[in-house]
């Protein structure tokens, strides 16, 4: 069976699709780690009521729809009125933003699509006894293949 993320062109070059992190610095291993915040083996843990914020810059090109994912671990309770998702992507206006709450497969993703360049930044919030984030991801869902395992962000260059 053919390798459906290969395709030949009329000069006979095969093309494959390149899967390309948006995000900076996946692993975290620039994140200020004040306030009890850590990083391990590219797992940040956050401690409840902390807030740290990825900045993006304006890399989301208009029209084209882009799929958010991360491995998302809340410790123990979320309810309540005070309880927020705790990954959220957003431009100052908030429109559009999308947020990620664990899923209980270990993988949460959503998609989000902009009508105008403008900056986005990604929300890391903690509630609960705190929350693990780690494998954050940002790509194009034109590049996407659901068939690839999902790999850390080292293995997917920002310049690719």
């Amino acid at each position: 069976m053919a390798d459906p993320d290969r395709r030949r062109s009329r000069e006979g070059v095969v093309a494959v699709k390149i899967r390309v992190n948006l995000i900076k610095d996946p692993m975290f291993a620039s994140f200020s780690t004040d306030g009890n915040v850590s990083v391990d083996g590219g797992t940040l843990h956050i401690p409840p009521g902390t807030l740290r914020l990825i900045d993006l810059g304006d890399v989301l090109e208009p029209g084209v729809t882009y799929r958010l994912g991360c491995r998302i671990d809340q410790l123990g309770d979320w309810t309540g009125p005070e309880a927020h998702s705790p990954v959220w992507m957003h431009p100052d206006d908030w429109v559009p933003s999308i947020d990620l709450w664990e899923n209980g497969d270990g993988i949460s993703s959503g998609t989000i699509t902009t009508g105008e360049r403008k900056p986005f930044q990604i929300e890391l919030r903690s509630y609960g006894d705190g929350v693990e984030v780690s494998d954050l991801i940002l790509e194009r869902m034109d590049t996407f293949d659901p068939s690839v395992p999902f790999f850390h962000g080292d293995t997917m260059p920002l310049d690719a």
